[in-house]
């Protein structure tokens, strides 16, 4: 029975495992195709969009590489408290890099312009993106831990005739 168990547990550990490295297989596929919208979309002469208020082109560049940041950050390996702040920063470098040769790409492409604000609003959405998937992992991670931890106190109730006098 106790071997049972044990087998079973180790089964259990090795399926958590598999899930933990197809979910990082999946974010970084999608980190990379992600990374292929945004190089086709820079490609393209001009994005017909609707103006709605002066500088909102800054706004989807940093929507666009904060779901880079994001996505890229979820590829990475985690640790028992989450991801490391290391981390982070090396997906922010990443993104950055990513953001940088986008920008000088634009400059071969008919009708687009390279601008030091387009490159500042993918750090910002790279900054967001990757730090809130660092925050969210460490919240998901200590309220999991939270559920999952024995009670430290027990309810004891002290019936009158157990009482001393």
């Amino acid at each position: 029975m106790a071997s049972e168990r044990g087998r079973n547990e180790g089964c259990l550990a090795t399926q958590i495992f598999m899930l933990k490295h197809s979910a990082r297989y999946l974010f970084l596929a999608l980190a990379i195709a992600w990374a292929g919208v945004i190089f086709h979309l820079s490609s393209q002469s001009s994005i017909d969009t609707p103006s709605l208020f002066q500088g909102q082109d800054k706004l989807f560049h940093m929507m666009a590489f904060g779901v880079l940041g994001f996505l890229f950050m979820g590829s990475m390996k985690t640790t028992a408290s989450g991801y490391r702040t290391g981390q982070v920063w090396l997906v922010v470098v990443v993104v950055v890099l990513y953001g940088l040769l986008d920008e000088f790409h634009q400059y071969f492409v008919p009708g687009r312009t390279v601008e030091i604000y387009d490159a500042l609003a993918d750090a910002a959405g790279a900054l967001l993106g990757a730090w809130s998937m660092y925050y969210l992992v460490k919240i998901l991670g200590k309220s999991s831990r939270m559920r999952s931890a024995p009670t430290m106190h027990r309810d004891v109730r002290v019936s009158r005739e157990d009482r001393s006098p």
